[in-house]
């Protein structure tokens, strides 16, 4: 029964980290549309990306720390699944982009 109930609460805790890092991303894409509105060139708005995707990393570490090893990589798997939905969007398009290159 023990188990039982460290899973369930493992899975809801895993569940409350994939809202929360897509809450993150949803946050990096409305910057991103700002940013397009604004009419910020490419550079600048890739390096704004940049930026605002390793802050939601390092928010989302920071969070995923206290639940432990369970929700290490959700943050991972959502931005995939972010990638794989909107990879021929522009966003998605120069989110990969920044995503992908080197820290």
């Amino acid at each position: 029964m023990l188990a039982l109930e460290r899973l369930t609460s493992e899975l809801k805790s895993v569940g409350e980290l994939r809202a929360y890092a897509q809450m993150l991303l949803d946050e990096v894409e409305y910057v991103f549309n700002a940013d397009t509105t604004a009419n910020l060139t490419g550079s600048e708005r890739r390096k704004r990306l940049t930026e605002n995707l390793r802050c939601a990393r390092q928010i989302y570490a920071q969070r995923a720390t206290v639940e432990g090893p369970a929700g290490a990589s959700v943050l991972d798997e959502v931005l995939s699944q972010l990638l794989d939905k909107k990879g021929d969007t522009q966003f998605g398009r120069e989110l990969a982009e920044v995503a992908t290159a080197p820290v």
